[in-house]
């Protein structure tokens, strides 16, 4: 029973996720996961107050996405001058030899 209501778990998280072929570059992107947390946090709040907390939760993602993006593209940067580096040590081995 529990490996069933486990694998049912899963299989709904699968289905539920984005496809990878999703456009991870885009910051204001709405999930079917994000639209229903954001249901549930705004059950039982009058208009305004459900404007002020499904943009404050929008904000907050967004910053979070574009974080998650510079520190991305701060490790493929040193990356990409590590390799640089590797590889100038192996022309400056391989002269020295």
């Amino acid at each position: 029973m529990i490996r069933r209501c486990l694998l049912l778990f899963v299989s709904i998280l699968i289905l539920l996720a984005p496809p990878a072929y999703a456009d991870l570059k885009t910051a204001n992107r709405q999930t079917f996961f994000n639209n229903t947390t954001d249901y549930f946090a705004t059950i039982g709040k009058d208009g305004r107050d459900k404007k002020e907390i499904l943009n404050e939760r929008r904000t907050t993602r967004r910053q979070a996405r574009l974080q998650a993006e510079a520190r991305r593209q701060r490790v493929l940067t040193r990356k990409r001058m590590q390799a640089q580096q590797n590889t100038m040590m192996r022309k400056i081995n391989a002269r020295s030899e």
